[in-house]
């Protein structure tokens, strides 16, 4: 194993564009860019074809759904979610704070009134309580964000009788026993942005029960060659991307095993330590990992002087831009610091970022001991 400044200056060489020689996140392509490039160049069909057919289908087939519609980006696809539900303005939609904004801009997109909801502190996934606490007459969904690939309390949220939307950008093949999510709500969205679960470079998807939400979604994604006027999007998935995304699909068991195997190196390594670790149960696929910790600012200044990008999960809680009370969310956002933890990551790193973080962490337990034998010889 090489010492701290060993790694430091092994390092130099790899750093990304932000200077970090071991960013928080890191796609991993292997030549499934390569690969699908000479594909469609092949053929010659860059835009919309076959080749997003052939990534629906597998997404429908693992989901268990009766169609799927290919987007280009996850924002896209909890769009046209929300108007296959016929929301609009006088509606109102459940989402927790505790989730990034592209999930507020579908709502507003859709003219909707978002409620927000607070999270369980141990998952970080939106609570039922408090959901029950947000429902009204005029409560159209829910979204439910699977929240770092554990999988949320889908059943018990269920018991409302409101359609559900999972947002499955970060659970993609976790589990709920042998169900997977996506697989559970009204609508199942996706996001393949670069630093998700597969990647397609920018994309997204989305999954429906009920086929006849399935079409009407796939005719409001393509605006052209229409018989009639409604407003659509230009919301479809290129070729390219699709062949890219069919390909990382493929290695979905290999990312999520290795994913596992990271986490549980960190449970290992930081045990017994002053940091509260995550929980990851038997279905989550360990999409992030999450500790908390009582001093976050000096946390991630620390691990940014070694040249490491550990940073808040969340970067900002919705209701810190539209308001609202929520307690456990404002407690997770002042603690939670995700490390690095993606299939890219290798061994070396993964040790590297363990020992700064034990090392930090311990330099707190000191800190704390000597501040609490101060103050027994003061009492």
């Amino acid at each position: 194993m090489q010492t701290n400044s060993a790694h430091r200056d092994a390092s130099e060489a790899a750093r990304d564009h932000h200077g970090y020689a071991i960013p928080h996140s890191r796609p991993y392509l292997a030549d499934d860019l390569e690969a699908a490039a000479r594909e469609i160049t092949a053929t010659g069909m860059i835009g919309p074809g076959r080749h997003v057919a052939r990534f629906e289908a597998e997404m429908a087939l693992l989901h268990k759904a009766p169609g799927a519609v290919a987007t280009n980006s996850g924002t896209a696809a909890l769009h046209l979610a929300l108007l296959a539900l016929d929301i609009g303005p006088g509606d109102e939609v459940i989402l927790p704070s505790y989730v990034c904004t592209a999930v507020l801009n579908a709502v507003r997109y859709v003219g909707a009134q978002p409620v927000l909801a607070d999270i369980c502190e141990d998952t970080f996934n939106i609570a039922p309580a408090s959901v029950r606490r947000c429902i009204t007459p005029r409560t159209r969904a829910i979204i439910v964000p699977h929240m770092f690939g554990v999988p949320a309390d889908i059943a018990a949220l269920q018991q409302f009788d409101v359609p559900i939307i999972e947002d499955c950008a970060q659970s993609l093949g976790a589990t709920v026993g042998d169900v997977l999510t996506g697989s559970m709500g009204d609508f199942a969205v996706f996001s393949f942005y670069a630093t998700k679960v597969i990647t397609t470079g920018e994309g997204g998807m989305v999954l429906a029960r009920r086929l006849e939400h399935v079409e009407r979604m796939r005719d409001l994604r393509d605006y052209d060659e229409k018989s009639d006027y409604v407003p659509r999007y230009s919301y479809h998935m290129s070729n390219l991307a699709a062949a890219i995304g069919y390909r990382q699909l493929r290695r979905l068991p290999e990312f999520i095993q290795r994913r596992r195997s990271l986490a549980r190196f960190y449970n290992e390594q930081l045990s017994g330590g002053t940091w509260r670790l995550p929980q990851h149960p038997p279905g989550s696929i360990c999409y992030r990992y999450v500790v908390q910790v009582d001093h976050l600012e000096e946390c991630i200044e620390a691990f940014a002087e070694a040249g490491i990008q550990a940073k808040r999960p969340v970067f900002e809680p919705l209701h810190r831009y539209i308001g609202g009370d929520l307690p456990v969310t404002e407690h997770v956002y002042r603690t939670a610091l995700s490390l690095p933890l993606y299939p890219a990551l290798t061994d070396a790193d993964a040790e590297y970022v363990a020992s700064i973080a034990r090392g930090l962490g311990q330099a707190r337990s000191h800190r704390t001991d000597r501040l609490e034998a101060i103050g027994a010889m003061t009492r």
